[in-house]
């Protein structure tokens, strides 16, 4: 039997070879291995930045014998109290002298600086220069576990996500992640599948597709009509993505489909009547609604997919 046969076992971990970097140089490297741009996280904000930059040299001011006290921690301004500790042995006592203020304000220069003229400000400052504009560790979660459950069809072996299964016709996809990754600083490991494990990943599997339908199923369950047709487009396009990974598990694990099948047509069923009329309705602010006299546009998820 060929390696990899049965599929791999997926999971990354963060190298100490990562280090911050901008969205753009993140994009290029991903051009470059054929790995879509949506993969790259956002910037998470000049607020986020300056928090984490205070977080990381709490530690440092702490060897040197200085606290840092939260102050204010307001959207656009966060203050910080700079503190130096005495202990005195001969009354067992331990004493904190303020000594200083660290400040980030969107109000003074929009952000681009952590104001401070004590060494902890100042060292603060530096780490926050460092992060600012780029994206971090803490960034890559979701865009990866969103790509590996997307483009990858991955399947969660747990229930935190970390390790996904990933099928036989989408590892070429992974070994192209894997490089990318590779060169950003981020680990991406496979695992060949012992025999005895697939009925582990069938279990998984069939979970993983009750559970997502489950979710469908009572998301439509509360639908009232008034929805906004885009919203019935993405539940068209949930159950054809859904229905293409039912079919998938029962082509490489065996997976009996038929109850998920009955259960998509069941949703994609009243999703599309509630779209079609929604197309021929208007509702107006006073509660009233017109309904016009034509035909609904039909609409063909598969069609609109294809055009992608």
């Amino acid at each position: 039997m060929p390696k990899f046969s049965d599929g791999a076992f997926v999971f990354y971990r963060v190298r100490s070879a990562l280090r911050p970097m901008y969205p753009s140089d993140i994009s290029s490297i991903a051009s470059r291995h054929g790995i879509p741009a949506s993969i790259v996280p956002e910037y998470a904000g000049d607020r986020t930045a300056a928090a984490r930059a205070i977080t990381a040299g709490k530690s440092k001011a702490l060897k040197a014998g200085f606290l840092l006290t939260k102050i204010i921690a307001e959207k656009h301004r966060v203050v910080y109290g700079i503190s130096s500790e005495e202990a005195d042995k001969e009354t067992e006592t331990v004493e904190h002298i303020y000594e200083d203020n660290l400040e980030w304000s969107m109000s003074v220069d929009q952000g681009r600086t952590v104001h401070g003229s004590h060494p902890v400000a100042m060292d603060a400052d530096a780490i926050y220069q460092d992060l600012r504009g780029k994206v971090v560790a803490a960034d890559w979660a979701d865009k990866l576990t969103e790509y590996l459950l997307t483009a990858c069809l991955a399947t969660p072996m747990r229930e935190d996500g970390r390790i996904y299964w990933s099928p036989p016709s989408t590892l070429p996809k992974i070994n192209a992640l894997k490089a990318f990754l590779d060169e950003v600083g981020i680990a991406l490991i496979t695992c060949e599948i012992e025999p005895e494990n697939r009925v582990v990943i069938q279990e998984a599997a069939q979970d993983t597709m009750e559970d997502q339908i489950r979710a469908l199923q009572e998301e439509v369950q509360a639908f009232d009509g008034k929805q906004r047709i885009g919203t019935y487009k993405e539940r068209m396009a949930q159950c054809l993505a859904l229905r293409r990974r039912a079919i998938m598990y029962r082509d490489v694990l065996g997976v009996g489909i038929q109850d998920a099948e009955e259960a998509l047509k069941e949703v994609e069923t009243k999703v599309n009547d509630m779209m079609m009329l929604r197309q021929l309705t208007t509702y107006h602010r006073d509660g009233s609604a017109t309904v016009l006299d034509r035909e609904p546009e039909p609409y063909d998820p598969e069609t609109e997919a294809a055009a992608f």
